[in-house]
């Protein structure tokens, strides 16, 4: 799983219409990249994402909608608590997750939510990739060391 620290934005959230935040974690429907073209989907992806199939007649639509598993949204909603008036995270509708995207994004208001949700579900319990726009950092998780690791340039 990524996170990106930046001015993260989803157009139409499942709690109506756009949700603003500095935080997104994006769970990877590949990786590394060369599996994508074997086919071969992130074991993050497989634990987490539902693609629902779905009919469509025009073109370039996607033909599934993905969509976070029930106990996943549930941990959310147990979890992730609301900042003041507004939710602390939100995920796309059906509508935004169905365009063929190559990961799943889910936004949060704080930091410490993002990587609450990624030491509770993701495989080695750290992000994959640390990004943040504002402070310069970047940082690649090392299986060796299971560590995250400064880098110059990211490798998705």
């Amino acid at each position: 799983m990524h996170v990106h620290v930046n001015y993260c934005f989803c157009t139409d959230s499942i709690w109506g219409g756009d949700f603003v935040s500095n935080f997104m974690v994006c769970i990877p429907k590949y990786l590394p990249s060369d599996d994508a073209l074997k086919g071969k989907k992130h074991e993050d992806w497989k634990r987490l994402v539902d693609e629902i199939p779905r009919a469509t007649r025009k073109m370039f639509e996607s033909l599934v909608t993905n969509r976070l598993k029930p106990e996943v949204l549930n941990w959310l909603k147990e979890n992730i608590r609301d900042n003041g008036k507004e939710k602390g995270f939100a995920i796309g509708s059906d509508e935004y997750n169905s365009h063929g995207s190559m990961d799943f994004s889910i936004w949060f208001y704080r930091r410490s939510d993002a990587m609450k949700f990624i030491k509770q579900w993701s495989a080695c319990k750290k992000p994959t990739t640390y990004f943040d726009y504002f402070r310069g950092i970047r940082k690649q998780y090392n299986p060796e060391t299971k560590t995250l690791q400064k880098v110059e340039k990211l490798e998705f």
